[in-house]
């Protein structure tokens, strides 16, 4: 996931970059002047106001990026002209940094329901993950995962050949405070279930010094 500031005062909003980037590793942060239609999401300061007023947002990037505006003193015509030009969300600046990070996640979720497929598979249906049951199968056969051991496979399959070191994937469990044994241990359960008996491969790679990742080739 992408998210990107804009504002001409970056230094103002420095705590927001320093707070995604020290909560949400796993997510690549920029701040910038101009608006990048490449990004998942985002945030709009007040300094660009003009810029919005000036014109609609760009229509092929609303499929897949949320636009979010902090509102400081805006009049109640100002807020409907802003959504009215494409704006999705408005946020005070009196949010604290637990609601602001549960606003972000909460935006992720939304975007991964409407873009995920009903499922992913790799290698020939060799290993298959559904979506709407949170089911997953190898070889055919469904294997049983707890509630985070699906979670690191899902995002590793979301992922593959991504490196995740320990740190990111205590992130994605929201276990700050657990230990690197702590994913060692979920990543030596999630290989034991997900053996295949036909060949000597393993899903999940170590990267020495890194971390892990999910390794395979999707199905064309």
């Amino acid at each position: 996931m992408n998210i990107q500031l804009v504002s001409n005062q970056p230094q103002n909003y420095q705590k927001y970059l320093d707070c995604l980037r020290s909560e949400l590793p796993f997510v690549t942060c920029l701040v910038s002047t101009q608006i990048r239609e490449d990004q998942n999401i985002l945030l709009l300061f007040p300094d660009q106001y003009p810029t919005i007023e000036g014109s609609f947002l760009s229509e092929d990037s609303k499929g897949k990026t949320w636009y979010i505006i902090f509102n400081e003193n805006l009049t109640e015509e100002q807020r409907c002209q802003f959504l009215n030009r494409g704006i999705d969300v408005m946020w005070s600046f009196s949010l604290s940094k637990y609601e602001f990070l549960a606003k972000i996640k909460a935006i992720f979720r939304l975007m991964e329901r409407h873009h995920l497929p009903e499922a992913l598979s790799y290698n020939q249906e060799e290993l298959v993950l559904q979506m709407a049951t949170q089911q997953v199968y190898v070889e055919g056969q469904e294997v049983i995962l707890t509630a985070s051991e699906y979670q690191l496979l899902l995002q590793f399959m979301q992922h593959p050949n991504r490196v995740y070191s320990r740190d990111e994937l205590l992130v994605l469990l929201n276990n700050q405070r657990g230990t690197h044994r702590a994913i060692d241990t979920h990543i030596k359960n999630l290989r034991r279930k997900l053996v295949v008996k036909n060949r000597e491969f393993e899903y999940i790679r170590t990267v020495h010094g890194r971390g892990y990742r999910f390794e395979a080739k999707p199905n064309e």
